[in-house]
């Protein structure tokens, strides 16, 4: 690797310690508990409900201003984590 050159990792740098499905006894390897499951049952992805607006107009510059639907949502975010380390934090 040379000065300068971000430090690439993959899964065979982090695996070896954790590969306990390669081992002789499987699961019991991982111990506290041994048998991990017999079957995985998924049930979907979930997503949060439709956003329902509350209608209350926001002010600017001292006079009401009504927003649609979308743009109410936008702003009752951005008003929620105002003040918060989402406010500041780099993308």
């Amino acid at each position: 690797q040379r000065a300068g050159e971000p430090l690439m990792k993959t899964e065979d740098d982090y695996e070896p310690v954790n590969r306990w499905w390669d081992r002789e006894d499987g699961a019991a390897a991982g111990k506290r508990g041994a048998k991990k499951w017999d079957s995985f049952e998924h049930h979907g992805l979930m997503f949060a409900p439709d956003y329902e607006p509350h209608g209350i107009p926001m002010k600017y510059d001292g006079k009401e201003v009504k927003l649609d639907p979308e743009a109410e949502e936008i702003a009752t975010y951005w008003t929620s984590v105002k003040g918060s380390a989402y406010e500041t934090k780099d993308i």
